[in-house]
């Protein structure tokens, strides 16, 4: 050893630097928040939430993903679970055969209450597809009508 070492030259000790007061590792650093900062024992983790497109951007992605262990990679890389997958093709298999939604029941409604109420709001909802129709009927013929009143004027 030269006389200029010693042994708590994290060079030659092979454990990491001591950090003086007020520095932080690389690790808090990315973690974020002061030095002195605890994460409280009673807070409640938040729940992440994705957006659509970037469901379908990662199922686009694990799809073309031929490699072995190439999903795996994707999942570690995006910080997400196998279960994530699951949920999401099942979610885009529904939506791409056009199937409902899972609707659940309100608190309080039982069930024949609640098919009822299903059939009625399908009935209102034709009612309301009819009127739809009617309506762009109603302004093509306004339209057919003044072109006509416009070409006979001289």
């Amino acid at each position: 050893m030269e006389p200029n070492q010693t042994a708590s030259n994290p060079s030659l000790s092979g454990s990491p630097p001591a950090l003086a007061a007020g520095e932080r590792s690389e690790a808090a650093a990315r973690a974020g928040g002061e030095p002195g900062d605890k994460p409280s024992p009673h807070a409640k983790p938040k729940r992440r939430t994705f957006t659509v497109d970037y469901k379908l951007a990662i199922l686009k992605k694990i799809d073309h993903a031929t490699e072995r262990g190439s999903v795996g990679l994707i999942l570690r890389q995006e910080g997400l679970y196998s279960s994530h997958l699951a949920e999401w093709r099942r979610w885009r298999n529904r939506v791409n055969r056009g199937g409902p939604s899972t609707v659940k029941r309100p608190a309080g409604v039982n069930r024949s209450e609640f098919e009822k109420l299903q059939r009625e709001n399908a009935r209102l909802q034709k009612k309301l597809d009819q009127a739809h129709i009617m309506i762009e009927l109603q302004k093509k013929l306004n339209q057919a009508m003044e072109s006509l009143t416009e070409g006979s004027t001289p």
